[in-house]
């Protein structure tokens, strides 16, 4: 087992178990994003609907590969995925999902408890293999053991490169693996040829991946409205999901009067207040030490348990902007490009601050200024599914590597010149 990252699409610092023989490794909290062009008929569908028609009987190319399974390709970012149907002919007018793994939730609704089990193919020739298969080369004798080898394994998906975007990631999810997905979010947005209009609808929220179940069955109408199929209410897969949440929380239930003493013992052994307390009874919820439902302990005497004191500050900045945005109806204008424009006009804001004094300057002016550039650079995270903490993670990684500690200590060099 390893504490780290092996996937791009995974958060930091989650608990990685490694096959003894092939590249396989289980594990958790994966984001993924899927690119479909938009069609006609997809009106009036629901989410699930649409989310569920992402699993297909694998033919063409890839049936070499899996033949006779259902698979399902998604990507580590919405970049990676748009430039995977770029790649294919793909218009403006797009579809994109975003997925999770349910057991990553704070409350799973899919009644499945497993992590996913998932190959990394650049490590072991499936890369190769793929790349053959792409480019409608025959497989030798080996590469089809090597294929049999590893689907005769309890597998979930395979990892490996993206040929359309440098850097990015790729998966295939067989039945098993896709079926341990939730949706987070669909977001429809159309090209500037039907009007650039966009908008979305969201399955689950907060960086805890709570559910919204009902919103499975919201569905995108004409003018880029969104709708609601009432029928979905009294569907086997509604009616499945709230009860594998009711018996989540009866499971959990049974450790209300014990998380309350073990949050005293914490209180009077390490000498911290309520406060502090709770949050080792996070850390512990987190470590899988302890089970936990909010909603559950609210009725207690600590009034400390609030669901939304553990949305992140950045959560909770994010959903104050999306609404004030939403409420005005301004998401329409918030394409990439005027995005893009309007960070490098507020960034020229900024430095107007400085323009005649480095030292003399309005500290008021610069907050108001910063604060200009940060909420269009939020607003652009929001309306191209990017994480900032995850970005800003994968860029200080190329950065470290970049600028190695022993090169460029004290010094200002560009790269490539130290």
């Amino acid at each position: 087992m390893a504490m780290s990252r092996f996937f791009k699409s995974q958060a930091y610092n989650y608990p990685i178990w490694k096959h003894k023989e092939y590249q396989i490794y289980e594990t958790k909290e994966f984001d993924f994003y899927r690119c479909i062009p938009f069609k006609e008929e997809f009106y009036g569908k629901t989410a699930s609907e649409l989310f569920n028609d992402n699993l297909r009987e694998c033919t063409g190319r890839y049936s070499k590969l899996f033949l006779g399974h259902k698979i399902s390709y998604w990507a580590d970012s919405a970049e990676t995925a748009m430039a995977e149907i770029k790649k294919h002919g793909a218009g403006c007018d797009i579809i994109t999902f975003w997925a999770y793994d349910d057991m990553s939730s704070f409350r799973p609704c899919m009644g499945n408890d497993e992590m996913l089990c998932i190959v990394d193919g650049r490590e072991c020739g499936i890369q190769d293999i793929i790349d053959k298969v792409e480019n409608s080369e025959d497989l030798s004798t080996e590469e089809k053991k090597l294929i049999d080898g590893i689907l005769a394994e309890p597998i979930d998906g395979i990892a490996y490169d993206s040929k359309a975007k440098k850097g990015g990631e790729n998966f295939i999810f067989l039945e098993t693996g896709f079926k341990k997905l939730a949706l987070r979010e669909l977001r429809l947005r159309f090209g500037r040829k039907n009007g650039g209009a966009h908008n979305y609808i969201c399955c689950a929220d907060t960086s805890d991946y709570v559910p919204w179940l009902k919103n499975y069955g919201q569905c995108f109408l004409p003018k880029c409205r969104i709708g609601m199929n009432e029928d979905y209410l009294k569907s086997p897969e509604y009616l499945n999901r709230v009860n594998n949440m009711k018996e989540r929380r009866k499971k959990m239930n049974k450790y209300k009067i014990e998380i309350t003493e073990y949050m005293q013992r914490i209180v009077e052994k390490e000498g911290v207040d309520q406060e502090d307390a709770l949050k080792k009874v996070k850390k512990d919820y987190d470590d899988g030490t302890i089970f936990l439902d909010y909603n559950d302990l609210t009725g207690l005497d600590i009034e400390i348990y609030n669901p939304d004191k553990f949305k992140s500050k950045l959560d909770v900045l994010k959903e104050r902007i999306d609404k004030f945005n939403k409420d005005r109806d301004w998401d329409q204008f918030h394409t990439p490009v005027n995005l893009s424009k309007s960070i490098s006009i507020e960034a020229a804001e900024l430095l107007e601050c400085f323009q005649w004094d480095n030292d003399k300057y309005n500290i008021e002016d610069v907050k108001e200024e910063l604060a200009d550039v940060l909420n269009y650079c939020m607003q652009m995270c929001s309306v191209l599914h990017l994480d900032p903490i995850q970005i800003m993670n994968d860029k200080m990684d190329k950065t470290e590597k970049k600028y190695p500690v022993e090169k460029a200590k004290g010094k200002s060099t560009k790269y490539n010149k130290l």
